[in-house]
């Protein structure tokens, strides 16, 4: 392992990214925009700000990395909103992929009842 500076606050650490300090910080700064987004949900993306004290920038950023998503009402609204985190994209993708390759004509987002 490297010793580097932690791009956030500068401190030397072993490893990339951030120092486990500031990755903590950051896991509790997306745990309260989380309980935030679980109580309001469609909550705009100024409103999430003011009520978590995060910068819509880093709000953002947490969009990008897909750890929470964006909305899509049948009407837009005048501004973003924001929906409560999905968890694990990555293996949800997978197991999109994997019922697809099994069944070629369903259709995603579709659910079928058990006949009686």
């Amino acid at each position: 392992m490297n010793l580097n500076n932690c791009p956030e606050c500068g401190r030397a650490h072993l490893g990339s990214g951030l120092c486990r300090e500031c990755l903590a910080g950051l896991e509790r700064e997306f745990e309260r925009l989380r309980e935030y987004l679980r109580g309001n949900p469609g909550a705009q993306l100024e409103s999430a700000s003011e009520a978590t004290g995060l910068p819509t920038a880093k709000i953002l950023k947490f969009l990008k990395e897909g750890r929470i998503r964006v909305s899509s009402p049948a009407t837009p609204p005048p501004a973003r909103e924001i929906q409560a985190p999905r968890p694990a994209p990555r293996q949800e993708d997978a197991v999109k992929k994997r019922t697809a390759a099994h069944h070629p004509r369903s259709t995603p987002g579709r659910h079928f009842r058990q006949g009686k």
